[in-house]
């Protein structure tokens, strides 16, 4: 009870913590932009800022922002990051997922970034983020043109383009991303640009699809393409189980046939509704870019004998108004999720409709719900069609991955969990189903904005150019994450490769004479020493049999270079090449990094929940007995390294004097540190640990990969042997 009571209390602090901090930024950012764009609860302007197109995505800041212009944007981002205040930034408010566009700290609203401007001249719409595709199409319908927008009606404009966008001409023209030619955008530095493929081609591939995760829009500019009427095919309903037979096999004809880029549909499988429940339906959009469809096309679909057809030629504007989903907003609660689908046959769009009808059975007790399944078929094409050939979505083009859809709307708040949970195990049903199909192939990128939470992915880049951006033009832009800097913290204490910001650059700044290229110099004869030793202890195991002797290369560089760092580092002498017995210091590092490298459920519930890291275990146990050892020796070093530099002053010329411990500990003793910056002991301690996690392995590794590469071309080993 006393510890439930204790976790309460700091639980309340910190939040009345955060929301103090929010009040005050609140305060901040209307004294920068002006009192009339910042709105408190209770106002009109704040409850319109807030609601979302579900309910369950709402949350309550504690003020709303409505900035007037990208540069007021910029600046209310500059005052959010120096505070650290939670925001969110909502354009058409259509997203499922709780946070992604709501927040309790500051909301900001794109709400004054409404315009739509078309540029006849240039072929071009100039498009505000605040904007829903129904009203852009409006706007857009008196000049005879249209753009790359959204399907149906409440569909935002920012979310839609930044994920990628899938529209009524995707066959034709590729996805709504890849028509975009400029982005007005702010960043949160407080600067402000217009980003073109021209100017800043990185960037402009990040926007096509990598989310807002580079910096807030404010104005899209999109190519404009001539628009006619369509002619429609909409609202045939099914009832019976026979019928939703026939609208699969019309489904999978038309996917697998049908190559016309101006032909498309849209097929929904789920229950009736929130008002009368478990009744199965089938929805089927049929839609021909054209004021009249050719003979053949949706032939099977029009023979299925439906409650309801509505068929006829309208406007792209009315298309998209008259959508099913333009009822949904009335419904509370809801969230989605995607399965990257590479083609739909039979087996997978039967397990589609299994789920669908067994989810509606086991939920529909719990409350008025509706599950449904949404199968979208494109060309494979799809992905040529567009003038952008790469893009942050999908990051390959190589294979097209279709965005079945599979939704839950709720009403009750008391089965949010129960509805998660359903929707969760529907899509690892489905996923499964997918894996033995496709006999294991790696997945598709799932489309961000179908996609739930927790679909994170990182970014793994080999270009040059990225990196050497990310590690030196703006190292501090690029901050490792939370959980990753808690982790290395926990194993290494908080050295250099876990600090950030000002405590990273006085580290550095104190570290940096022990890594000059004198000092570097100085170290070679270690290098040389181990190497020729390892050469020794290879020449006798090869030379004590005349059979073919395996050697195993990556472990005994591993050993040399461990034996390397110790002396370099901190003149401690592991003696890893002749012993197999491994020391005291190198047992206690291997045990905490083996612990840490072992993937369970436990280690991944602690990334979400710090505080089930006071729980004792067993591997948590030995990783602290380890972490203590490492202590014990490092302390005995560091005093050994003091000892020495007070005995012999600045004068000391002998190796003890020259590892990087020592070095560091002269330079955190050097008269032009200030006081306020020099590092504690612990500081100083945190960098051995530090040492062997970036000098051990990565060295022992390249050295191995180095050998690897001069056995295969023994043109480079005869010139290495003539020139060295």
């Amino acid at each position: 009870m006393r510890l439930r009571n204790a976790l309460t209390t700091m639980i309340s602090l910190a939040v009345a913590a955060r929301q103090s901090t929010a009040h005050m930024i609140c305060a901040q950012i209307a004294a920068s932009i002006g009192w009339n764009s910042v709105f408190l609860p209770e106002t009109p302007q704040y409850t319109t800022d807030i609601l979302h197109w579900l309910g369950s995505s709402t949350e309550f800041p504690q003020c709303s922002v409505r900035p007037n212009t990208v540069e007021e944007v910029a600046t209310v981002l500059a005052l959010l990051g120096k505070t650290n205040t939670p925001f969110a930034v909502k354009g058409g408010g259509h997203t499922s997922n709780p946070g992604f566009s709501s927040t309790t700290g500051v909301q900001m609203s794109m709400k004054n970034f409404a315009g739509v401007d078309y540029d006849q001249n240039a072929g071009t719409v100039t498009i505000g983020a605040s904007l829903v595709w129904d009203a852009v199409y409006g706007k857009l319908q008196p000049h005879g043109v249209t753009v790359l927008g959204g399907r149906f009606p409440s569909v935002g404009v920012s979310g839609l383009l930044l994920g990628g966008g899938y529209s009524w001409k995707a066959n034709a023209f590729g996805l709504g991303s890849d028509s975009v030619v400029a982005w007005e955008i702010a960043f949160p530095n407080g600067t402000a640009a217009t980003v073109t493929d021209a100017n800043d081609p990185d960037l402009a591939f990040a926007l096509r699809g990598g989310g807002n995760n580079f910096g807030i829009v404010t104005n899209f500019v999109m190519k404009a393409y001539p628009q006619t009427n369509v002619w429609v095919g909409r609202g045939i309903l099914v009832v019976t189980q026979d019928n939703w037979d026939a609208v699969l096999s019309a489904t999978e004809t038309f996917s697998s046939t049908v190559t016309d880029p101006k032909a498309q549909i849209f097929v929904i499988f789920g229950s009736a509704g929130l008002v009368v429940t478990n009744v199965p339906v089938s929805f089927v959009t049929l839609s021909y870019d054209a004021p009249e469809q050719p003979e053949g096309i949706f032939d099977q679909f029009l023979a299925i004998d439906a409650l309801i057809k509505d068929i006829s030629s309208r406007s792209l504007l009315s298309l998209v108004q008259t959508g099913l989903a333009a009822n949904y907003g009335a419904f509370t609660r809801g969230s989605w999720d995607t399965i990257p689908t590479p083609s739909y046959d039979r087996t997978f769009m039967n397990a589609l409709v299994n789920q669908t009808v067994f989810w509606s059975d086991k939920l529909t007790s719990s409350g008025s719900i509706l599950v449904g399944t949404a199968i979208e078929p494109f060309l494979p094409s799809i992905l040529a069609s567009g003038t952008t050939k790469t893009a942050a979505y999908p990051y390959t083009r190589e294979q097209v991955y279709f965005p079945t859809l599979l939704a839950m709307y709720w009403l009750p708040t008391s089965i949010d969990q129960t509805m998660i949970a359903a929707r969760n195990s529907s899509v690892d049903t489905l996923k499964s189903v997918l894996e033995i199909e496709t006999q294991g192939a790696a997945p598709g990128v799932p489309y961000s904005n179908y996609a739930a939470t927790l679909q994170t992915h990182r970014l793994y880049t080999l270009d040059v150019k990225a990196m050497n951006h990310v590690l030196t033009s703006g190292p501090y832009d690029y901050q490792k994450p939370g959980f990753l800097r808690r982790v290395l913290s926990d194993l290494l204490g908080a050295g250099l490769l876990v600090q950030e910001n000002e405590q990273h650059r006085n580290q550095r700044k104190i570290l940096n004479p022990a890594f000059g290229t004198a000092q570097i110099r100085e170290m070679s004869d270690i290098f040389v020493e181990e190497s020729l030793h390892l050469r020794d202890i290879w020449a006798s195991q090869i030379g004590a049999d005349d059979k073919r002797v395996r050697l195993d290369v990556q472990l005994w560089l591993s050993r040399m270079t461990l034996d390397v760092i110790g002396r370099a580092g901190f003149n401690y002498r592991f003696s890893a090449l002749d012993s197999v017995e491994p020391d005291p210091l190198n047992k206690a590092f291997s045990t905490v990094f083996g612990t840490a490298n072992r993937i369970t459920l436990w280690n991944v519930l602690q990334n979400f929940l710090p505080a089930l890291r006071v729980f004792p275990t067993k591997s948590r146990a030995a990783m602290k007995e380890s972490q203590a050892i490492m202590g014990r020796i490092g302390r005995e070093l560091l005093q050994e390294s003091k000892k020495y530099l007070y005995a012999t002053g600045e004068k000391g010329d002998s190796w003890r004097a020259r590892d990087l411990l020592s070095l560091l500990v002269r330079s955190n003793m050097s008269q032009d540190i200030s006081e306020n910056q020099r590092m504690t002991d612990e500081d100083v301690l945190a960098q051995i640990p530090t040492f062997l996690t970036a000098g051990h392995e990565t060295s022992s590794s390249a050295t191995t990969w180095t050998l690897f590469a001069l056995c295969q071309d023994k043109e480079i080993q005869h010139n290495c042997v003539k020139n060295f």
